[in-house]
């Protein structure tokens, strides 16, 4: 296998009831649009059969952590290992349509960033009324306080070039849910585009996300980034 054209790094952790779901639909689709591709399932530590149930192919590597990792800490841990010219950043939910996974990657030039927008105008999707509303409150506070214009910066669907990834990934200080944005802000201090795409999203029950933990989180983060 020579340089394969995407890497898709899946951060994991406890994710034994939808990893298998995710790649199960993901490979077949990949080999029938003859995409030449690797998978890194990269894992933050975890505990239990996440591991044990991921099949064993050429295509995919599996970097664990013996410790608990945070996501972007996965996320950073998988890009630096990625050999593909493009390296694509998939949630293990698989948040948007495969066809969209597709796009993101088609669309990735070497100085560019694509991020799947769940909240552009053209985008189609459900969650629950919460998330949707505690979702669009964040973005415009992203907007008003980081000067972002953008519709979503944490959709877990990102794709950037590897030349791009790695002169900024080992610069990223926040290794928890703020990681998205702060990467979206070094892609463009290096001088690098970050385009937003249209979606089909979806959200998948059996989140471990504590939202008003995550709520805190990100606000203060937000707040520090202004003084990055």
């Amino acid at each position: 296998m020579g340089i394969p054209e995407v890497s898709i790094v899946i951060p994991t952790y406890n994710e034994e009831k939808r990893i298998l779901k995710t790649l199960n639909a993901l490979v077949p689709f990949l080999t029938r649009n003859h995409v030449d591709y690797e998978i890194i399932i990269s894992d933050g530590g975890s505990t239990d059969g996440t591991i044990a149930i991921i099949p064993k192919f050429e295509r995919l590597k599996i970097i664990r952590s013996p410790v608990f990792l945070a996501k972007g800490e996965a996320l950073i841990s998988g890009g630096l290992r990625a050999c593909g010219r493009k390296i694509l950043f998939l949630d293990a939910d698989l948040p948007v349509s495969k066809n969209d996974i597709l796009r993101l990657f088609k669309n990735t030039k070497n100085n560019t960033m694509v991020v799947a927008s769940r909240y552009h105008p053209l985008s189609g999707g459900r969650c629950p009324l919460t998330r949707l509303v505690l979702g669009r409150l964040f973005n415009l506070l992203v907007r008003i306080i980081l000067r972002i214009k953008m519709y979503d910066t944490q959709c877990g669907a990102k794709c950037l070039s590897v030349k791009l990834a790695k002169r900024i990934l080992g610069k990223i200080e926040n290794k928890g849910y703020v990681f998205d944005i702060e990467l979206i802000i070094r892609v463009l201090r290096e001088g690098g585009i970050v385009r937003e795409i249209p979606v089909t999203w979806r959200h998948e029950a059996g989140s471990k996300v504590k939202i008003p933990k995550v709520a805190f989180e990100l606000l203060i983060g937000v707040l520090k980034l202004r003084r990055m």
